[in-house]
């Protein structure tokens, strides 16, 4: 399978100087290797997952800024003279990909050379996507501003919707390096999202047939603006607008038991991010009917406030940029429940192995995990799963054993949570959540255990109560959910009434 990754590569190239060298009391400014873009690898950076950065046709703006460096130098056409407190502009142009994995063009012609001293701060923006045909300036409607003395990008105010364009803008981080770090060999430039995406499902497993008559998403803001400090990393959004984001449906739906429908059709769309204090308002409104009582209208709110993403509220996170969120909105007898899944757009530089039964990263299906759960009864005996995904029985005496296998990474943390947060009380995890480390995997092929058990310091549920699991795994600097490749909706324990 091919592996996606994010990174955008500078390539030092050594070229040899004609003529000798002769001896000098001060050591050159220039080093002789140029500085050549290269695309090493691929790009998750379009929409869909499947076109990369290194498409024919694809441009971007670079960015060199030097610090450190004490000499005279030509730096923007100008000979200029520095001290090792000064930051300046080194270059800035166009890169250009020629197609057939060549080396980017910088668009001036120009070729620019490593310096012997101080540190190059890289970073840039995708300018065109040679792919769809669609550029920065024509997508935003106006061209970005860029302040050079504060390294702060300003895009123009843009309204999102599922109809419009969908152009993945693309920044990059800043990446420091020096001639004696790079030494001729790739220099990662990890590009980012600006934007989030959104793909929302309807199902019905209710006994009813029901018929859908709107869907509509209110106090989410479809129209913002955004900055981008490359001298912090920071990026920021400021909200002008809100508008439901969610086109109208062209008649009614009826939705048989077990019928289901996507909004916009099985894909994911551009969204802004939402902070957690917007997240506070935001509401989906679904009008729908009984297919057997058509003339009583009946309107369900959902907040999104109330709502958890792998055991947090998404008031917690917000909606964030580089993330695809997935809304599957279930009508069950008497109820509509949303459910969030949230996957990472991209994929971590971490060179990862696992074994087939263990969490696996993985590319091209948009599913950063995968893996087996397994469930086993109290004596041992495995729980299996039903192809209609029949409900497990839990009593109030049994304990379940959950298992699953990590071959890497090495060092890092794994959680087990469950869902819906009031049907989770009823039941205790030992333990939920645990360290990775290199010995459990070499002595033990990484297997992790937890054990799930009737919590019986609360008084027993009145009804039946379902929960899911959600598995999770840290490394990287952050969380990555792993529950659809853990069987989510085919493993799900009941507690029954005592």
């Amino acid at each position: 399978m091919r592996r996606y990754i994010n990174i955008l590569y500078c390539v030092a190239l050594v070229t040899a100087l004609a003529g000798c060298q002769g001896k000098e009391a001060v050591p050159q400014v220039y080093s002789d290797e140029y500085i050549r873009f290269f695309s090493g690898g691929t790009t998750r950076a379009i929409l869909d997952g499947s076109n990369a950065l290194d498409y024919n046709g694809t441009t971007s703006t670079i960015y060199d800024y030097l610090t450190d460096f004490e000499g005279t130098i030509m730096s923007n056409g100008v000979q200029t003279t520095h001290t090792s407190s000064d930051v300046f502009k080194y270059f800035s142009d166009g890169i250009s990909y020629p197609g057939g994995n060549g080396a980017w063009n910088y668009t001036s012609g120009t070729s620019y050379r490593w310096t012997r001293t101080g540190t190059h701060n890289f970073f840039g923006w995708m300018t065109a996507d040679g792919s769809s045909g669609l550029t920065t300036n024509g997508f935003f409607g106006a061209a970005p501003s860029f302040d050079e003395s504060t390294r702060v990008l300003t895009l123009p105010s843009k309204t999102l919707t599922t109809a419009s364009d969908q152009y993945d803008f693309l920044y990059s981080e800043v990446r420091q390096e020096t001639e004696a770090s790079a030494g001729g060999n790739p220099v990662p430039l990890l590009y980012k999202h600006l934007f989030s995406a959104l793909k929302i499902e309807i199902q019905n497993v209710s006994d009813n047939a029901e018929i859908v008559k709107s869907v509509q998403t209110a106090f989410i803001y479809n129209t913002k603006t955004a900055s981008i400090d490359f001298s912090t990393g920071e990026v920021s959004y400021s909200g002008t607008s809100q508008s439901n984001i969610i086109p109208a449906l062209a008649s009614d739906v009826t939705l048989n038991k077990n019928d289901g429908m996507f909004l916009w059709g099985d894909e994911y769309k551009l969204i802004w991010p939402q902070t957690p204090s917007e997240i506070e308002s935001a509401k989906i409104l679904i009008n729908y009917c009984l297919a057997s009582a058509p003339d009583e209208t009946i309107t369900s709110t959902i907040e999104l406030k109330n709502v958890r993403v792998g055991g947090r509220l998404l008031t917690e996170t917000g909606i964030e940029a580089g993330k695809k969120y997935y809304f599957l909105l279930q009508f069950k007898n008497g109820s509509i429940d949303l459910d969030i899944s949230v996957k990472d757009w991209y994929y971590s530089e971490s060179v990862l192995d696992f074994s087939n039964t263990s969490i696996s990263a993985q590319s091209g299906n948009n599913t950063p995990f995968e893996g087996i759960l397994w469930l086993y009864h109290e004596d041992g005996t495995t729980i299996t799963k039903d192809v209609d995904r029949k409900l497990t029985m839990v009593d109030a005496q049994e304990i379940i054993r959950g298992e699953f296998y990590v071959a890497s990474p090495y060092n890092g943390r794994w959680q087990v949570s469950m869902f819906p947060m009031d049907a989770a009380g009823y039941f205790v995890i030992e333990p939920n959540s645990g360290d990775i480390t290199r010995d459990m995997v070499e002595n033990d092929n990484g297997r992790v255990q937890f054990y799930v058990r009737a919590n019986h310091d609360i008084e027993a549920p009145a009804s039946a109560q379902t929960v899911h699991f959600t598995v999770s795994i840290y490394f990287g600097n952050e969380w990555h959910d792993a529950n659809s490749e853990f069987n989510r909706k085919d493993f799900r324990l009941v507690r029954n009434p005592n």
